[in-house]
């Protein structure tokens, strides 16, 4: 009897680290999806940010830039565009929530100046608003200051909450896959045994 209860114990431990492999390695697969998403969500910002900056040092004046569409990050995936100069003071953007243009805060564009990089975030000026924005800096002739370039992430988030329910879902029925086989091994070993 003892020998069966420090057998049924020491299986025990082992489905326990199975267990917890299985759930490690689908929370792995998880947030290497999810961030690969979020990471791709950077390329328009990205695309729509270089345009700008290509337009400004070809010579394209600045109140060319005042004559484009607004974008409502509320109701739409366009990209957008903010200029800013190198007061950090807005000087033209194609975004908007409603009839306001939101502002970037200080911080994104002075972490441009330190560390001399583009700048790669999620923004969220207003609830239910959230995008990918990509701040890069020019210094040139004909302009001196930070290009924004962004998109919301609506449809991006969908699709990671949808990854997230196919994960818990594959996670689920692994860890139901690993007690069944626990089980069938566990009776046919106490069967082999007897």
């Amino acid at each position: 009897m003892k020998n069966k209860i420090f057998n049924l114990v020491s299986s025990l431990k082992y489905l326990i680290l199975l267990m917890i492999i299985v759930t490690l390695f689908a929370g792995m697969v998880y947030l290497v999806a999810q961030q690969l998403l979020r990471q791709n969500a950077n390329e328009i910002p990205t695309q729509e940010a270089m345009s700008v900056i290509y337009k400004l040092s070809s010579g394209v004046p600045l109140s060319d830039f005042s004559k484009t569409d607004n974008i409502d990050m509320l109701a739409t995936l366009e990209p957008f565009f903010q200029i800013y100069d190198s007061s950090k003071v807005l000087v033209t953007s194609s975004a908007v929530i409603g009839t306001t243009t939101p502002i970037v805060p200080n911080g994104v564009l002075l972490y441009v100046d330190e560390a001399g990089l583009a700048n790669n975030v999620t923004w969220q000026p207003k609830t239910r608003v959230r995008a990918a924005i990509v701040v890069m800096p020019i210094n040139d002739k004909n302009f001196t200051g930070y290009v924004v370039g962004g998109r919301s992430l609506k449809e991006t988030e969908i699709i990671i909450d949808k990854l997230l329910v196919v994960s818990a879902l594959g996670w689920a029925a692994s860890e139901f896959l690993v007690i069944i086989s626990f089980i069938l091994l566990n009776n046919w070993r106490s069967k082999k045994i007897s």
